[in-house]
């Protein structure tokens, strides 16, 4: 009966991921919205531990906003768990941190060999030592495409004493701009980014150097009608 559950589950999997793959790098099939990041990775992790009930998941998230899809944040998150999942020893731990955008997932299994890290992000693409395990061979690639379109950045290196550290990086902030995920008004940390410039959007009229409201003048007519 485990076995049915496993194969069912690498099934539903195989289908969203040819699902999401088969979308047009140029269209969206869903608007971008403003989300918490810490929030849509709890979620994530969730899923993880039930993939790998018995690792141990040490986690630190910090708040961050991010204007993403939330379907395809979701799934490219679970994507990179899912990999330190997969290729964690029994009983291992997965070290998962989100502080200021920045998020890493560190396993410790055998780790990724030099010369195959240029292709971890290639579609159909797999590890000649995961032949073995389950998978496509799409979820990094999945990863690479969703972060790509949020702005942002992902890579997979080699950790220290061991395993793999993924980290991705998302544009965004602190705190939800104004009108934005809380629907509260923000009032950016001194030297943070300014959550309505992050999220490309700015209110109010604008202002003289004085503070106050400048005034717009009339045009005058010109001459020649």
């Amino acid at each position: 009966m485990a076995s049915v559950k496993a194969q069912m589950t690498e099934l539903a999997s195989l289908i969203g991921d040819l699902q999401e793959l088969a979308r047009p790098d140029a269209g969206r099939s869903a608007p971008l919205e403003v989300l918490p990041l810490h929030t849509v990775l709890r979620a994530a992790l969730d899923r993880a531990r039930l993939r790998g009930p018995e690792l141990t998941f040490v986690t630190d998230l910090a708040p961050w906003y991010v204007r993403a899809e939330p379907a395809a944040l979701e799934r490219a998150l679970v994507n990179v768990l899912d990999n330190a999942v997969k290729f964690s020893p029994p009983r291992g731990t997965v070290e998962v941190t989100l502080m200021r955008g920045e998020l890493t997932v560190r396993d410790h299994g055998p780790g990724i060999p030099a010369d195959e890290l240029p292709h971890v992000f290639d579609r159909f693409w797999r590890s000649p030592s995961a032949r073995s395990l389950p998978g496509s061979g799409l979820g990094l690639s999945i990863v690479a495409r969703t972060v790509r379109q949020a702005g942002g950045t992902v890579a997979l290196a080699p950790a220290e004493g061991g395993g793999t550290v993924a980290t991705v990086r998302l544009p965004g902030a602190p705190t939800p701009p104004p009108g934005g995920a809380s629907g509260a008004s923000v009032v950016p940390e001194e030297g943070s980014t300014r959550p309505d410039r992050v999220f490309g959007k700015s209110r109010g009229r604008p202002r003289a150097r004085s503070g106050r409201p400048a005034r717009r003048r009339r045009g005058s007519r010109g001459r020649g009608g």
